[in-house]
């Protein structure tokens, strides 16, 4: 299975956060923040370095798997100036 970069992941990220627009509800959401495991590698195929990261494929771990490592992103609304 190919993993995808780290940019197309982000990138998912950020759209998920974009769906949490103001509607009706009295509710304004004004930040949004992630805690997710981030499975990471560097691929060098194809004569250039890619930097790939995913969210884990496996919920569950076995002593062969890596640990690992947590990306934290936070969102916060702006007022247009």
């Amino acid at each position: 299975m190919s993993r995808r970069s780290f940019a197309e992941t982000l990138i998912d990220l950020a759209d998920a956060a974009a769906a949490a627009k103001p509607g009706r509800s009295p509710v304004r959401v004004r930040q949004i923040e992630m805690t997710l495991p981030l499975e990471v590698r560097l691929d060098r195929g194809g004569g250039a370095a890619n930097f790939l990261g995913e969210l884990p494929l496996c919920r569950w771990r076995t002593v062969f798997d890596l640990t690992p490592g947590t990306l934290r992103i936070v969102w916060k609304a702006s007022d247009a100036s």
